[in-house]
């Protein structure tokens, strides 16, 4: 992180409550898939600690992030990435005391790989151990050459060239989830490893 920004209000600290906005420029995030994997297994969730925190309201802005994700099935050596990552989350709380409503708001945009875009808004609870939220997002202009090493580990083909679009629309209530996953693929220029491919 470049520059890391709270600002809070005083009476409320005094009193054991943090009431503010965090801001962080340029912060770089990386996500282990693995590492997750094992943790999800703990009993006590993360949503049961933060709940159990002192009262708390934040809002949050990240300015120009980076995110990048390892050891995905298939990943091998791909640089899975978001860039020039913008996040604003309004509202988040565990606390009806020091807000009207445990919904939080969360908008997002980003580069995916060299070229591609992510704009992304969603509202919900993240403190809910069983997931309630909708969410609405739209991915394109990902050239899927910059993800070939897991058409090579899944499809058994590789890519030349094509056009990756995706658009998601998802709503969740107590844990069940409903929606529509859209992805869309231009221009797909493929051949098959060793003589097999698709077939």
């Amino acid at each position: 992180v470049d520059t890391l920004t709270l600002s809070f209000s005083w009476w409320h600290l005094l009193a054991g409550q943090l009431l503010g906005d965090l801001r962080m420029d340029r912060p770089r995030i990386l996500i282990d898939v693995e590492t997750l994997s094992r943790q999800k297994n703990k009993k006590m969730s993360w949503q049961h600690k933060v709940t159990h925190l002192f009262s708390f309201r934040i809002n949050v802005v990240i300015t120009e992030g980076k995110l990048q994700v390892k050891n995905l099935p298939g990943q091998e050596a791909t640089d899975l990435r978001m860039e020039a990552l913008n996040l604003t989350v309004q509202n988040l709380t565990n606390s009806t005391h020091l807000s009207s409503s445990l919904m939080a708001h969360v908008e997002c945009q980003a580069q995916v790989m060299s070229g591609g875009r992510l704009v992304l808004w969603a509202k919900g609870y993240p403190l809910e151990e069983k997931p309630t939220f909708t969410l609405d997002a739209r991915i394109e202009n990902v050239q899927l050459v910059e993800l070939k090493s897991f058409f090579h580990k899944h499809l058994d083909v590789t890519v030349k060239t094509g056009i990756l679009e995706v658009t998601v629309e998802a709503a969740a209530n107590e844990g069940k989830i409903k929606g529509f996953i859209k992805p869309i693929i231009d221009h797909l220029d493929i051949d098959p490893l060793q003589g097999e491919g698709l077939g």
